[in-house]
């Protein structure tokens, strides 16, 4: 349901913050692969840069949806 929502947003070209539990976060803008064969991973990556995240949403302790 989750991963569902943020690709929604991220097709919309919303921010969507992904924060781990000892403070760090990563920020993206844009969905490079949904990974529809995992339903507990999702590859983004942010449009200022180049590099591109593979994350594990059973990792993630908060997401933030950005307007």
């Amino acid at each position: 349901m989750i991963k569902k929502i943020i690709i929604e947003r991220l097709e919309k070209g919303k921010e969507v913050a992904f924060r781990y539990e000892r403070g760090n976060s990563f920020h993206a803008d844009t969905l490079v692969d949904e990974l529809a064969d995992e339903p507990n991973w999702i590859h983004v990556r942010h449009s200022y840069n180049s590099n591109s995240r593979l994350i594990n949403l059973n990792a993630i302790q908060r997401i933030v949806l950005e307007d």
